[in-house]
């Protein structure tokens, strides 16, 4: 990348191993991003070994090529009787590097951006949490002099107004959003939910200029399909919803 250039950061997430997964992990590659950010539910392997090596080979013209930071998504730490261990040891994140004792939270720097990458509620996430405390030390740590966009992604949305997977984030945004919203997070990527979703900066549910954009892109070609139905009326801090495949 050229000095001055913009970063340019792909976010996917909920892929598998269809001919969708596929397309969008093409066009994905057409976009030529720097990095990629996946928000979990990789493979889809739910606990058999080798739909991770056809993963592999489908994704390797993309992932060969563009570093990946991933999180995991339930198909990866909760189906299967997996806990994540696949995931670990085929993907390892640099973890160690943001003085995490856990690939299950860290932290990376690229550019003007930092990313905290969480399991979210796959781990408890009240304030005597492990969890918890690496967040909220990671977060006080952010110069945002050197790095004024503070991105954080885990793969269970806590605003979807899709029927599907509707709230299941609720415990974890109880616990952590006053934490986001007290430090600035600017931006928040999540999946699960195979659809498209972007809020308004929103706090406690209530549109707010100082809160947090939330976007849901679980729709990178799963064999599930897309998330429908959607609650009616819209939310007021939902800005546009869409049940539809692709990448960001």
């Amino acid at each position: 990348t050229e000095v001055g250039a913009p970063l340019r950061i792909g976010v996917w997430a909920d892929v598998g191993t269809t001919l969708v997964s596929q397309g969008v992990m093409q066009a994905l590659k057409r976009w030529q991003p720097e990095v990629a950010i996946l928000v979990g539910d990789l493979s889809y392997a739910d606990g058999w070994s080798p739909k991770w090596d056809i993963f592999g080979t489908l994704m390797e013209p993309l992932m060969a090529t563009v570093g990946h930071l991933t999180v995991a998504g339930n198909h990866e730490i909760a189906e299967g009787r997996q806990q994540g261990v696949e995931w670990m040891y085929r993907y390892p994140v640099p973890y160690r590097a943001s003085g995490s004792e856990s690939p299950l939270w860290y932290s990376y720097e690229m550019g003007l951006v930092h990313i905290l990458c969480i399991v979210g509620c796959y781990a408890p996430t009240g304030a005597d949490s492990a969890q918890y405390k690496f967040v909220e030390e990671d977060l006080a740590r952010v110069n945002r002099t050197k790095t004024p966009w503070l991105v954080v992604q885990f793969h269970v949305p806590w605003y979807n107004s899709n029927r599907q997977h509707y709230e299941e984030g609720y415990k974890h945004r109880q616990d952590m959003e006053a934490l986001f919203y007290s430090y600035g997070v600017d931006i928040v990527f999540n999946g699960h939910v195979h659809s498209y979703e972007r809020s308004y900066p929103v706090n406690n549910y209530m549109p707010d200029a100082c809160g947090i954009m939330h976007i849901v892109i679980g729709d990178a070609g799963n064999y599930e399909g897309p998330a429908l139905p959607w609650k009616d009326p819209q939310p007021g801090w939902s800005a546009f919803r869409e049940s539809s495949f692709g990448a960001g």
